[in-house]
């Protein structure tokens, strides 16, 4: 989480936008269903859909899950999704953003 630094432009029409994940600062508040356990680390995962349960639901599983297979398993029943990772290498380097899935358009701009 850095406050003052733009990760992403994001043009939203008639869709939702939700990301979950943790900052580092503080205590994690997300459990991994597999493991029980809090899920560490810093970064987030943003999900772009047209519902805002299904966007709030999948930001918060693609944040637990394992590994990017596991996400992109998630994913497979759901259309008109676009989900991206942000993690952080280190606090002096920028984020690392990645598309999980869906097409990057105009909707999105690494900066």
């Amino acid at each position: 989480y850095r406050p003052s630094h733009s990760i992403l432009d994001i043009a939203l029409s008639n869709n939702s936008l939700s990301t979950s994940g943790n900052t580092g600062k503080s205590d994690t508040h997300i459990y991994s269903p597999i493991t029980g356990q809090k899920v560490e680390g810093e970064g987030a995962v943003s999900i772009i859909c047209p519902s805002p349960l299904d966007s709030e639901v999948l930001s918060t599983a693609l944040f637990a899950a394992e590994n990017m297979e596991e996400q992109v398993k998630i994913l497979e029943p759901f259309e008109h999704v676009e989900a991206y990772t942000i993690r952080y290498a280190d606090p002096q380097s920028p984020p690392v953003v990645s598309l999980i899935s869906g097409i990057a358009t105009e909707h999105a701009r690494q900066e």
